[in-house]
């Protein structure tokens, strides 16, 4: 059946595309790029745990107000809109996983939107590590500062620890506040991912649907990190060598 540009679910399709006799039963369900338009029978999947819907037209997600169990969420590339998403997520009180990359969401204020509405999440994706599949609000010179202090519970945003990002910036503010030379900043939000050895999450009924996996995943760079405090410490030492060098002419000179 058409409707408004695009297919509908039927009740037939989540039996044999889950392979479950009755909806109620459903954990998972893989709904990709299927060009749907009208979820509606999903309401009676009240189990769900984790659910894929990335590239088709929906406008809406209320059919999903029921999930309390759902954990993992993808409706990437459907275009929804900014200012109607985060109402919709507040019924989903477990959910943990949410990718929105290439939805319709334009100002930041309505990317901040999905962190209080939802503020179970821990890792979330409007944008992919390379940057692609950006909502508009991406490129605002404010997002990343907005997201990050209303994320505060936050594993990964985008894509990168946010863990490994705070480690990051402490060692470079403990480096500038040695008095090295250089601008010493993170990455704008719209440059090159800040930091390449963060491995990408993938969403949907795939994903791990843990906090305790996905910290897994980020001490996997543990050895990148390493080397990363290395190299910055290393600085550290550099310029308070250099600081002592100085002083040592200066006092040489003020006592000849």
């Amino acid at each position: 059946m058409a409707s408004r540009g695009g297919s509908a679910l039927s009740e037939d399709d989540v039996k044999r595309i889950s392979g479950q006799y009755d909806l109620e039963s459903v954990r998972r369900l893989n709904l990709r790029d299927m060009g749907l338009a009208d979820v509606s029978v999903l309401a009676g999947c009240t189990g769900m745990v984790a659910l894929d819907l990335r590239g088709n037209k929906l406008r809406s997600l209320a059919p999903l107000r029921g999930m309390t169990s759902l954990r993992a969420l993808d409706v990437s590339d459907n275009g929804l809109s900014g200012a109607t998403l985060a109402p919709q997520l507040e019924p989903l009180v477990s959910l943990t996983h949410l990718n929105v990359q290439g939805s319709a969401i334009s100002r930041v204020d309505d990317a901040v939107a999905l962190l209080r509405a939802r503020p179970t999440l821990r890792l979330l994706a409007l944008k992919d590590t390379d940057g692609e599949r950006a909502c508009p609000a991406c490129a605002h010179p404010s997002y990343l500062a907005a997201m990050v202090e209303a994320g505060r519970d936050l594993i990964m945003l985008d894509g990168e620890s946010m863990f490994l990002r705070d480690e990051v910036a402490t060692l470079l503010g403990e480096r500038a506040g040695h008095g090295a030379e250089s601008e010493v900043s993170l990455p704008a939000a719209n440059s090159r991912p800040w930091f390449a050895g963060v491995p990408s999450r993938r969403f949907g009924p795939e994903a791990p649907l843990s906090g305790s996996a996905a910290v897994r995943s980020v001490r996997t760079s543990a050895d990148a990190l390493r080397e990363a405090r290395e190299a910055i410490q290393s600085m550290i030492a550099e310029d308070r060598k250099g600081g002592r060098a100085v002083d040592a002419v200066l006092r040489a000179a003020g006592s000849s």
